[in-house]
């Protein structure tokens, strides 16, 4: 009775309508692949009850009343018939999942949505996607462990690892180099400080500073303590480095390095003053003389231990050193407490400089080393003082 029914539908068609469909079941035949979906098709079709068969040749009735689905199944077969067989394959599953799994369908959707940001012509839709894919790849990675039920790859505090961070927004992002800060052997979890190279021309601050070269590793490292996070050992890319020698092997960070990093972290998130900070707010109508100004730079953004202070001098130590003292002169300003600030400040916050790709403004050679900047800067502020 329906087979009847649709013949009756088909009758009713205009020509040009009974062409189209005519055409599309012909292309349907004559493609072998289509025609291999439908064997299985048809053997389930015989499987359904009476009630479940009625509702598939309804589906197909309300196709031939409707243009816009007709439309658009013309459009995908016009689509599929150019893509080559692996392409068209790979399509069927995924129309296959799409349409058995809600919670996939939802997310390719959502996928779909994903534009470059108008604000942000850095944050494309193609970067998206890529740490999206990051992410699941990551993801899918199985857990591994040794005898001891420990995760591996095996982490210690302190070592240099490469991690595949998945941030969004200013969340650190990419590939990257991190050092352990935490670890328990048992835990997935490892709390790592993310790393960066030098750029001459970025500042220095509590949170972001360079602890130099890193063991054999010919560049300095710059920790970025405002971006320490917890990760799987999931995201683990490498823990180990090829030395001079050619042979891998794990890097750490040494104790004076350590001892730099919780410097930082005392002054970022304990809110421990540094002796930048007591430099400028003490003594206004003095310039402070250093009795080793290459060493004692590199203490400007640290919390320090004060043993004395006088208007001579002012002796420190720092924190995890307090055995060792150092001295700082006081030397009567010959200038107003305004310039005498800024002097300070173009000290402590000297920069170099790079060459730069005009159309994409990345950076290339260096031009000027910060601590070139750094010396003229304190020469400068030592020329503002009376040293008679």
């Amino acid at each position: 009775m329906l087979t009847q029914d649709i013949q009756d539908q088909l009758s009713a068609l205009i020509e040009p309508e009974k062409g189209e469909l005519i055409n599309l079941i012909h292309d349907i035949v004559s493609d072998v692949e289509i025609r291999k979906k439908l064997v299985p098709f048809y053997s389930k079709l015989k499987l359904l009850s009476s009630t479940q068969k009625d509702d598939f040749f309804n589906n197909i009735e309300s196709f031939i009343h409707d243009k816009d689905i007709q439309s658009k199944l013309f459009q995908l077969q016009q689509v599929l018939a150019g893509l080559p067989i692996l392409r068209r394959e790979r399509l069927f599953r995924h129309f296959q999942l799409l349409s058995t799994d809600q919670e996939l369908d939802n997310i390719f959707w959502e996928l779909s949505a994903v534009r470059t940001d108008p604000k942000d012509n850095k944050l494309t839709r193609e970067k998206v996607l890529d740490r999206i894919k990051r992410y699941t790849k990551a993801s899918l990675k199985n857990y591994r462990k040794n005898t001891l039920s420990e995760f591996k790859p095996e982490v210690t505090q302190n070592m240099l690892i490469h991690v595949d961070f998945t941030g969004i927004g200013g969340e650190h992002d990419m590939p990257h180099y991190a050092i352990v800060w935490n670890v328990d052997p048992k835990r997935d979890n490892v709390l790592v400080i993310p790393t960066t190279s030098l750029k001459e021309d970025k500042k220095f601050y509590t949170h972001y500073f360079s602890v130099g070269k890193i063991d054999f590793l010919s560049e300095e490292t710059v920790v970025m303590l405002d971006q320490t996070v917890s990760i799987s050992h999931k995201r683990i890319l490498s823990e180990t480095f090829i030395n001079p020698q050619g042979v891998r092997t794990a890097v750490t960070i040494d104790l004076h390095q350590e001892h730099r990093i919780k410097d930082g972290i005392r002054a970022t998130y304990l809110d421990q003053k540094t002796l930048y900070w007591y430099l400028y707010n003490n003594f206004r109508k003095f310039i402070p003389e250093m009795e080793n100004e290459e060493v004692q730079f590199n203490h400007l953004l640290r919390p320090f231990i004060l043993v004395s202070n006088d208007p001579e001098k002012l002796v420190y130590s720092l924190i995890d050193q307090p055995h060792i003292h150092y001295q700082v002169f006081w030397r009567r300003s010959t200038v107003i407490a305004t310039q005498r600030t800024q002097l300070l400040e173009n000290w402590c916050y000297a920069l170099g400089s790079h060459q730069r790709n005009p159309q994409t403004g990345v950076r290339g050679n260096v031009l000027t080393y910060r601590r070139d900047e750094v010396i003229s800067a304190y020469s400068s502020m030592i020329a503002a003082s009376d040293r008679s």
